[in-house]
Order: structure tokens, then sequence, then C-alpha cells
């Protein structure tokens, strides 16, 4: 016993000594272990495909978008519709993609050249539909680098003749199997539409590809410089080895499309006649912003002046410098030309500009301004409105005047008739009563009348202009009743013979109302005999018997005649005659018209006379029957004037 007692204490002491040092070793290495385990791929995803990438995780949506990426603990595949990346979703997406090249690198896609687009297949994409694809070594047709007209950033001036040139390092045609598509377009800055260019307007001459673009530049107005150019669809042109060129994007190749429109007036803006005061100024308005082109040009500002009888005559001529200070140039697009100190009070004026006094920001000259295009009238005094103000202010004051006079005319003609009808019968009897005893010598046929009241009021002219107008139409009677003395004059001496005096002595068919046409025999007169030696009607004067013919005839019609029947035959001249079916169109209308007046009063009458001598007067009226109506206008005096 004593011999083993140390042996417990000593195994106790083993024991002790151990079980730390094993305790302490599995803490180690649990330790260890633990900061060797690999992170969770899941939670630093921040999209689908990020998510679908590790494997074991699975894309959570949430309801207002977003979403999260969590750990499923297991093989988890996340839908083609939120990330199409993934190796399983390539091949759904093939006819979605558009460019051969997208498709070539799509796993599961290659590019069909007939049909022209992608499709699930197991074979390589053509490598003239991509020629950048791996495993593609060819060497495509290119565009040489100056090989551009216009050039590349350079401009062009021609306008609508148009010629864009392409040179290629090789010959190219369409490639095979190709139809004719949006094969290129012709682009504008500014448009809102690419202009697609059909192949009938492509050419092509060996390495070269001549568009022509006059077809489209024809119907488009070139007034403002513009950036143009040129695109071409990959594909479309092949070499002779059918290797495709790759294309010419927008963009790639432009150019400047110069303004060749020159300036044009806005004839909207500005009015045919326009009033301007004395110290005024004339402003035109053009298309587009304009610049002055030279000092040396001159506006001309024209005084006119108008006749009696209508006929504008050009009277002064002023030359106005184009520059400071006779005009300038407003807001861009307004040529203001200054008129002050070259404007008379009352008068009529126009304007004309030479072409090519303007021109705008390319240089092209701007269009001219006639003269006759554009009337100014001034006012009576400086500051147009202010005579034309006092100007309305004297006729309404005048129309005020008049229509009361005309107001207390009738007023006062009516009273008058009203006190006749009220006192007639006292004022028969006191006549007759008179009659009676002898005070008054009775007067035969005379009978007390009332009161008339005058009906036709003229309406009273106003001042210069009317009596003018009376004068001119006046003056114009004269001048045509003068005119036709002198035409039978001269056929007078012509013939050699005395015009005859008589009103049966006959005359020619224009001249006798009663005549069947030119050459045929007075059926009135009794001068059978005489029918081929027809002589003019007498002659007519404004200051013998000419304008107081009528008058004469009308105070003793038996005058005319008088050998001839003598009353009767004076009834008859004042009478119309029947119509002549052998006159010319243009007599026949005239006489038509004196037929259908005849009732007319005597006042409308005598205007229409005056105003057919004036229209159809020899010295104004060149047409070739003009004095045939002339002379039956002037003969028809002695039936048409006649008061009834």
């Amino acid at each position: 016993m004593m011999r083993h007692g140390w042996l417990l204490p000593w195994l106790f002491g083993v024991a002790n000594s151990q079980a730390p040092s094993r305790f302490l070793q599995g803490t180690v290495t649990s330790t260890l272990t633990t900061a060797t385990t690999t992170s969770d791929p899941c939670i630093l995803a921040q999209d689908e495909c990020a998510c679908a990438a590790g494997k074991v995780c699975g894309w959570s949506a949430f309801a207002n978008g977003g979403g999260i990426c969590q750990n499923r603990g297991r093989p988890t595949e996340i839908d083609c519709f939120l990330c199409n990346t993934q190796e399983k979703c390539a091949t759904t997406n093939c006819p979605q993609l558009t460019d051969a090249c997208d498709c070539a690198a799509a796993a599961g896609c290659a590019w069909d050249m007939g049909f022209g687009m992608c499709l699930v297949a197991s074979v390589q994409t053509d490598c003239r539909a991509c020629p950048t694809q791996a495993g593609c070594n060819l060497d495509p047709p290119v565009l040489l680098p100056n090989g551009f007209n216009p050039l590349n950033g350079g401009s062009y001036s021609g306008g609508a003749d148009l010629q864009v040139v392409l040179q290629f390092n090789r010959p190219v045609s369409w490639c095979p199997g190709t139809v004719e598509d949006d094969d290129a377009i012709f682009w504008c800055s500014g448009s809102v539409n690419d202009q697609v260019i059909p192949r009938s307007k492509m050419s092509f001459l060996s390495t070269r590809l001549t568009i022509d673009m006059a077809w489209y530049l024809s119907f488009v107005a070139l007034e403002s410089s513009r950036t143009c150019g040129v695109a071409i669809g990959v594909g479309r042109l092949c070499d002779q080895d059918d290797f495709a060129f790759m294309g010419l994007i927008k963009g790639e190749y432009s150019f400047q499309l110069l303004d060749t429109v020159g300036p044009t007036l806005d004839f909207n803006v500005i009015s045919g006649e326009i009033d301007l005061p004395l110290d005024g100024a004339l402003e035109l308005y053009w298309s587009e912003p304009i610049r002055l082109n030279s000092p040396t040009q001159s506006a001309q500002l024209i005084r006119l002046e108008v006749d009696d009888f209508g006929i504008t005559r050009q009277m002064d001529n002023f030359a106005i410098p184009l520059q400071a200070p006779n005009v300038e140039i407003v807001s861009s697009y307004r040529l203001r030309i200054h008129l002050e100190g070259l404007l008379s009070p009352s008068k009529l004026y126009t304007v004309s500009l030479p072409s090519g006094a303007v021109t705008d920001s390319a240089g092209n000259p701007g269009s001219a301004l006639p003269s006759g295009r554009i009337y100014i009238r001034t006012g009576a005094a400086v500051g147009g409105s202010t005579s034309v103000s006092t100007s309305s202010n004297a006729v309404g004051v005048v129309i005020v005047i008049v229509c009361v006079a005309v107001f207390c005319i009738l007023a006062a003609g009516i009273g008058l008739v009203r006190l006749w009808r009220l006192h007639a019968d006292a004022a028969v009897n006191f006549l007759n009563l008179n009659k009676q005893k002898g005070r008054t010598k009775a007067k035969s046929g005379q009978h007390l009348s009332p009161p008339t009241v005058e009906t036709e009021k003229s309406v009273p002219s106003f001042g210069a202009v009317n009596a003018a107008a009376k004068a001119a139409e006046e003056s114009a009677y004269r001048a045509a009743a003068a005119a036709a003395e002198r035409l039978r004059t001269s056929e007078d001496e012509a013939s050699g013979t005395k015009p005859a005096t008589s009103a049966g002595a006959g005359g020619t068919w224009a001249q006798r109302p009663g005549s069947k046409g030119p050459g045929a025999g007075s059926a009135g007169a009794g001068n059978a005999g005489n029918a081929g030696n027809t002589k003019p009607s007498p002659k007519v004067h404004p200051e013998r018997d000419g304008f107081n013919a009528g008058r004469a005839r009308r105070s003793n019609p038996n005058a005319e005649g008088a050998g001839a029947g003598g009353k009767a035959d004076g009834a008859k001249a004042t009478s119309a005659p029947p119509p002549d079916s052998n006159l010319p169109p243009e007599v026949k209308a005239v006489e038509k018209k004196l037929h259908d007046l005849m009732d007319a009063p005597i006042a409308t009458r005598r205007k229409l006379f005056k105003e057919l001598l004036v229209e159809f007067h020899p010295d104004k009226n060149s047409s070739s029957h003009a004095k045939e109506v002339f002379q039956y206008v002037n003969n028809a005096r002695s039936w048409f004037l006649v008061e009834s």
C-alpha cells in the first residue's frame, strides 16, 4: 500500500496536466476553420444578372420596382425575362437581334443573309454579313480618304444640280440577292425626315458611285445654309468577290449645302397704297435677314400726276443713296427708307428699288421693286393723322348741314301743301268773285294749281373735286363732238361735195337712223336716184348747232323736214327709228341700249349719250368699229335726246 501510494497522486497530476492542453488544441482548430469559410455570393449581387451568376441565388422582386438577391441553398434558375444574357437564354433572343454582328456574337444564333434576319442556328454567321467576327479574315471594300465630292467637311453652292460622288478602293456594285430597300439616304440638319435615295438615282462606274440629288433639291428652297450628307447601309454594296462594304453611317460624311435663293419682298405685309405723313419713312419687308449691298446703288422716289382723263405721268424723280442716314436695316428683315424732306403735301408717289440692292447672308442678290408696285399718298401737312382727322371732321360738318337743309325744304313743302288743301275752296271762291266783278282780266286756260314739292334734289358737290370732275366730263364731251365735226369735214373734203342740209338728203347707214346698212338707198327721203351719192349728216359743232340742236328741235319740231312733209315729218323725227338688222354687232349693241332707255328721264339719257361719245371717241378707242359706233351715237341725238 505504501509502495503504490504515490501512483494515484501522479496519475491525477498527469491527467490535470494534459486536460488543458487537449482543450486548447480543439479550440484553436475550431477558430481556424471558421476563418477560412467562403462568403455568401448572393449578398453582393445588385441586379438580376449578377444574382443569376451565384448559381444558388434567387431574385425576389419588390412590388414598387427593384428587388433583392437571396441565397436559396440549392441551384436556382432566374427567368430569361429578368436576365436574357444567361447562356440558356441565347437561342430564345435571336429574332430580336437586328445587327448581323450582334447576331454572330450571340450563342446559338446566326445571321441569315437571304432573309436578312437573325435566326436560331448552330452554324457560324457568314463573314460577308459580319467581317469583324472571330474567324473571319476578309478584306471588304472601303472608301478612299479623299474619295468624296463634295469634300467631307466642305461646302457646295451649285444649287439644285447636286451630284454626290463616292470613290472606293475597288469596283463595287449591288450585293447579289439584295432587293431595293433603304440602301442609302440623304439627310440635312433641320429636316424632320431623311430622304430615301432610289436606286434609279445611283449609278456605278468602276470604283465610283454617283448619287444624283437634283430630283429632290429642285423642290426644296435653299434659303439658308444647312449641313447635309449621305449614309449607306451595311451589306448593300459588294466588290467582285462579294465582300460587302461595311456601310457609311449617318454623320460620318457631311458637307455644307449653301443658300442659293436671294431674299424677296413680302407683299403680304406691304399694301399696294400707303398713307404717309410728310416726315414719314417707307419700310420694306423681306423673306429673310438682309444686308445692304453697295452704297453706290440708289432707290428712286417718283412723283406722279393724274390728269382729267385718268392718265398717269411721272413728274419728278429723286435718287436716294442706299446708305446711312438715308436707309437703315431694322430687325434684320426690314429696310427702312427715310423720305423726310422729299415729300410734298397731297401728292402721289411711287418707289422703285434695283435688283441686288440688298443681299442675304450668303451674298445672294435680293429681288427688285419695280415702280408702280407700291404707291404713297401724302397728307396735307406734317403728321398724316392730324390731316386725316381734320378732313373727316369737315366732311361730317358738310353732311350735317346738307341733311338739315334737305329736312327744312321738305318740311316747308309739306306745310305749303297742307295749307293749300285747307284753304283751296276759299281761294277758288275768291277768284270767281273777282272774275264776276271784272277786277282782274281772265286768263284763258290758267288755273290756280297747288304748289309742288321738288322731289329730285341733286346731291351737293364737295368743292373743287366735283367741279373738276364736271369740267373733265364736259371737256371730254366737247372733244368728242369736235372730233365728230372734224371727221365729217374730212369726209366732205375727200369726196369733194358739200354735206346735205336736208333731213331727207340721205346719208350713210351709221348717220341715218332709218338706213338699212351700207350702200342702201333712203326709203323715206324719196331720193332713190341719189342712193349712191349719200353724204354725211349735217356737221355738229359745240358752239353752233351741235349742243343746241336737240333744244331747237324740241321747241320747233316742224323745223326739220318742213320741206318733206311739214308737221308729219317733224313728229316722225322725234320718235326712235326701228331697229336695223344690218348693223354690225358693236353698233347693234349700242342701238339696243339707246332704244331700251327711250323711256328714261332726259337727264339719264343725256348722261348715257355723253358717256357713249367719250367711250367710242376715235382718238381714245382703237377698236375697228369705234368710228362707226361714234357716228351712230352722234346721229342718234335727233331722236334720243327729245324731251317727252
